[in-house]
């Protein structure tokens, strides 16, 4: 199988990816002592210092929120006040005339169903 020319850059570019020189860590160590005048953080203190941070966000939220429920503002505050509009309702009565079925005996002894027209009212909730 003949390689192509981007084919062989693949290749080249995984080799030297691979054997990248990396120095050695107690070179490092000095170098960064050398430069910095301090001794070098490790990896898990930067994590742990971050999760430091974060919990200390969170529970300064947690208790912005507690503060403003005991003081019965924000979210969580009962006023006891319906925050509701105004309802400009009032019960109207309504009359209607409806149909209602009714069953009847013919005179050959069958049965049927007849519709008797009658006045209704009832109290309708009406609102402006």
């Amino acid at each position: 199988m003949e390689l192509r020319p981007h084919d062989e850059e693949v290749k080249v570019e995984r080799l030297l990816r691979a054997t990248r020189p990396a120095p050695d860590e107690q070179y490092a160590e000095r170098l960064e002592r050398r430069l910095l005048g301090r001794r070098p953080r490790a990896a898990a203190n930067g994590r742990l210092r971050t999760a430091l941070v974060a919990f200390g966000a969170v529970a300064a939220v947690a208790l912005a929120a507690l503060t403003l429920a005991l003081a019965g503002a924000g979210p969580f505050g009962g006023g006891g006040q319906d925050v509701r509009a105004k309802d400009d309702c009032r019960l109207v009565e309504v009359t209607e005339i409806v149909r209602k079925p009714v069953v009847r005996e013919t005179a050959d002894g069958g049965t049927t169903i007849d519709y008797v027209r009658q006045e209704r009212t009832r109290l309708v909730k009406r609102c402006r």
